[in-house]
């Protein structure tokens, strides 16, 4: 049977997750990118990260309510895709950080480019520390139960 109380650790690592994605909410920052990138004014290799920013921003919003209220297995899915996808903007957006102009939304072409390009890693690395997380086997079992087949 599914146990869904959540303990004092488990209640821990739902708190960071629920910080976590909140603070993603404020990728909504690429839109101005993207709408200089059209109007070719910052690089175009800025556009799928900040393609994936809005994305992301957008599905933090589904991933703080199913965190809370809807815990099965296809949320436990949805949270793993969502920290995936949130990973790979990051990297893009360091691999963008080092292969091209920094954006103005971003300090410009007078930033480091090394300072960018950890500004963009770091988040990454929570990234990895929420997703190992939410596979931790105490917190999987919030979601769902792996039973053996007999």
């Amino acid at each position: 049977m599914k146990n869904n109380k959540l303990d004092k650790t488990s209640m821990v690592v739902f708190i960071f997750l629920t910080v976590w994605g909140a603070i993603q909410i404020l990728r909504f920052i690429a839109i101005p990118l993207i709408i200089d990138i059209l109007n070719k004014k910052e690089n175009e290799s800025w556009m799928f990260p900040a393609i994936l920013d809005t994305i992301v921003a957008l599905g933090s919003f589904f991933f703080l309510y199913v965190l809370w209220l809807k815990r099965n297995f296809a949320t436990w899915l949805y949270s793993f895709l969502y920290l995936f996808i949130s990973i790979v903007d990051h990297i893009d957006g360091a691999v963008a950080g080092a292969l091209s102009t920094t954006p103005q939304l971003f300090g410009g072409p007078q930033r480091d480019h090394f300072g960018l390009i950890l500004s963009l890693l770091i988040p990454a690395v929570i990234d990895v520390v929420a997703l190992f997380l939410l596979n931790w086997k105490k917190i999987r079992e919030k979601f769902f139960e792996i039973s053996a087949l007999v």
